[in-house]
């Protein structure tokens, strides 16, 4: 569709002057194919949205939604920011992978977040990175719902000012994961067996034997970093 051409009237100071074209009503959206004077409006009934052309580049026409509900196919912004407000829904019935940011920008997101609320997939959050990964602010609370954390591999969990609260759910180490560490600092270690000498770090340090029999090898501590280790006497 080409509407470059404007219609004209008779004006009171001028004989001919341009007149504003009825805006384009279709049950489409325009694309860069569609040509028409600058500050034209196309109304696409089937969305009950509106755009305005504002600019026409090498043969290709811009056309701007106005604000409000619209759907898109494809959206790129450059050079950005993009500002946010109220409810944000992304990718809420998609199967394709939403990524948001990249390895050299910062994504803020301000206020109450939730994620993965009614999925049945995993989410994962910086699986492949180097960099931190913080949740939370100095003062707020951190809670899990009805799931377990698990720290699989060799990150650590870090809480600084607020607490971490599991409801319904358990914190798991697997795989490198091997101790919780407390302040002190003290760590919570596990294996099968009597404890090495030079398995502690620090004096305090526990060690839970999941294969202990007996009341005097089921549970240590360490009596200074290194080792070595004192026996609990446990009640049976």
């Amino acid at each position: 569709m080409n509407n470059s051409i404007p219609n004209q009237v008779y004006g009171f100071n001028n004989a001919l002057t341009d007149n504003s074209p009825p805006p384009i009503v279709l049950n489409v959206s325009p694309g860069s194919a569609n040509l028409a004077n600058i500050g034209r409006l196309w109304i696409n009934k089937s969305l009950n949205t509106a755009f305005i052309l504002t600019s026409i580049v090498g043969g290709e026409a811009f056309w701007q939604p106005f604000s409000g509900n619209a759907a898109f196919t494809s959206l790129t912004v450059f050079p950005g920011p993009i500002s946010l407000t109220g409810v944000t829904e992304i990718n809420t019935s998609g199967v394709a992978t939403t990524t948001i940011g990249n390895a050299s920008s910062f994504v803020d997101i301000n206020g109450s977040v939730f994620i993965n609320c009614i999925g049945s997939t995993n989410t994962n959050i910086n699986t492949t990175g180097t960099g931190a990964v913080f949740i939370g602010n100095s003062t707020g609370d951190t809670e899990i719902y009805g799931g377990n954390l698990i720290i699989n591999g060799t990150g650590n969990i870090e809480i600084s000012g607020g607490n971490l609260i599991i409801n319904d759910g358990n914190v798991q180490l697997v795989d490198n994961g091997t101790a919780f560490i407390l302040p002190g600092p003290s760590q919570i270690i596990s294996g099968s067996g009597t404890p090495a000498n030079g398995l502690a770090i620090n004096t305090g340090d526990i060690y839970v034997n999941l294969t202990g029999s007996t009341t005097t090898n089921r549970l240590y501590i360490a009596t200074a970093p290194g080792g070595p280790w004192a026996t609990f006497t446990t009640s049976s």
